[in-house]
């Protein structure tokens, strides 16, 4: 049975619970329905934290299963043998879909500067960690794949951690994710977790699929594939703007003087949200 038809059918056995319903962020139940997909799952807006959410939900055992055992997202998930991996890293990654010289410029551009103290979290097999270090970020990552993080201790020497509970006790200048709050069970509880783990003036840096009406109107069928299974959580300006209501959005291609600006002015800046990924850059009080 391929994960498809496996979630079509474990969807329609929960469309009956209510709790099924509830913002997987902030627990309200006011929701608007702004989308459908196989007739059994919905897209929601929250109408308290405004997060855009799949229904029915998925709870945090399922989610930690899933991501120990089904998630396969080719180059994502999928770590290289060692043959691969040495021309990954003797090119540092340049020209592959895991190249992170963009994100490292959108962290310069943010005032992020070697040896810094980053925590990378959601990692995956430690591509973007590796970059990251090679840049001169001192860098600790976590990933809730216990093989992944594994490949990333023992492959490419990343500080990873597999439980949150083991992370150690000391403050970083930049929490970092690239492509995971899509994925998590809640997504105040990141935002919890940074605040605990930043230092007074840590940034807060996140990638995700864009869920913005902007990208809806120019590419509505690719707005519509970037929701559903695999990613629960549709993050949006709209949401950041209620959260974080100085945030720094932006989506590809980035124009990294552009940010640098923005950022020095510490204005609330509306640059094009038409790609398909969304930034988010804000400082978390």
């Amino acid at each position: 049975m391929n994960n498809k038809i496996r979630y079509l059918l474990k969807s329609l056995s929960k469309v009956a619970d209510k709790q099924r319903l509830g913002c997987p962020s902030c627990a309200s139940h006011a929701s608007t329905v702004v989308s459908r997909k196989y007739i059994f799952t919905a897209l929601r807006r929250c109408n308290h934290c405004k997060l855009l959410f799949r229904t029915p939900t998925t709870t945090s055992a399922e989610n930690a299963s899933f991501y120990q055992e089904a998630y396969s997202q080719g180059f994502t998930t999928d770590a290289p043998d060692d043959v691969q991996l040495e021309k990954l890293t003797s090119s540092n990654f340049a020209g592959s879909d895991k190249d992170y010289t963009n994100y490292i410029k959108c962290l310069q551009a943010f005032g992020a500067k070697p040896g810094d103290r980053l925590l990378d979290f959601g990692c995956s097999w430690g591509y973007g960690s590796w970059q990251l270090q090679k840049h001169g970020f001192k860098v600790t990552a976590f990933e809730i794949s216990k093989p992944r993080c594994r490949y990333a201790r023992e492959k490419l020497n990343v500080n990873a951690f597999d439980k949150l509970s083991d992370l150690p006790n000391e403050k970083f200048d930049v929490f970092f994710s690239s492509h995971v709050l899509e994925h998590v069970p809640s997504v105040s509880d990141i935002f919890k977790l940074a605040r605990e783990k930043l230092t007074e003036n840590g940034v807060f840096v996140a990638y995700t699929p864009n869920g913005s009406a902007a990208f809806q109107r120019r590419q509505p069928d690719s707005w519509k594939r970037l929701w559903g299974m695999v990613h629960p959580n549709f993050l949006d300006d709209e949401f950041y703007r209620n959260a974080f209501p100085t945030a720094l959005l932006a989506s590809d291609p980035y124009d990294f003087d552009q940010l640098e600006n923005a950022w020095e002015k510490q204005e609330i800046t509306h640059l094009s949200l038409e790609g398909r990924e969304l930034l988010a850059a804000f400082r978390i009080q």
